[in-house]
């Protein structure tokens, strides 16, 4: 009995952490092509959280935060930009449920002729 009670206590406190700090997730950009990429913006689909007006040199490289506050149900995130020749980009990538991330960074690298996004850790569960 006490073995339950002890485990229980266990779950709730690890849930309660998981909750509290499951606001968004953590991006990493870089460039890594030979170009300046202007009017970035990294947000989910449900068009409620959104990192903006970002531009990025050759090489550069920030990191930032995309808060999902507000964001209550299943979607996936959206990175938007345009390259120097004026071709505007949209990548689809990753997956969030109930408005809270998967995981707990993304790791966008952008390159002469495509984007990687790569997901790492866990995040929320509810």
């Amino acid at each position: 009995m006490r073995f339950k009670l002890v485990f229980f206590l266990y779950v709730l406190s690890f849930i309660s952490c998981k909750l509290y700090s499951g606001d968004g997730i953590e991006v990493t950009l870089e460039n890594t092509s030979s170009s300046i990429i202007h009017d970035v913006e990294i947000g989910t689909s449900e068009n409620l959280a959104t990192i903006k007006d970002i531009k990025l040199e050759p090489g550069g490289k920030i990191d930032s935060f995309l808060s999902m506050k507000e964001n209550k149900s299943d979607g996936g995130y959206q990175i938007k930009f345009t390259r120097p020749n004026g071709k505007k980009e949209n990548i689809k990538a990753g997956y969030y449920t109930n408005g809270g991330s998967l995981e707990t960074t993304m790791h966008i690298i952008i390159k002469e002729d495509t984007v990687l996004v790569d997901f790492r850790g866990t995040g929320t569960i509810f």
